[in-house]
């Protein structure tokens, strides 16, 4: 099973390919700003501003990412 890495995953395109890549058997690892209201077995959020960088480092994920999908609308 792969694991995918969505960041910005909580707007209205994120929940949609989230909720479509754990019906297609995909791990997914949501980094967002705010808190998810999706709770699914093979569905790990985090609650993470990724304009800082240091942030960022203090995330700790113990599984191999395949992929990473950004679809933040942070810049």
């Amino acid at each position: 099973m792969e694991t995918l890495m969505v960041i910005g995953g909580n707007g209205f395109i994120g929940k949609a390919f989230i909720k479509k890549a754990l019906k297609n058997n995909y791990k997914v690892i949501n980094l967002s700003s705010s808190k998810s209201n999706l709770k699914k077995n093979n569905l790990t959020n985090f609650i993470v501003d990724i304009s800082k960088f240091d942030n960022l480092k203090k995330i700790k994920i113990n599984k191999k990412i395949d992929h990473v999908i950004n679809l933040s609308g942070m810049i």
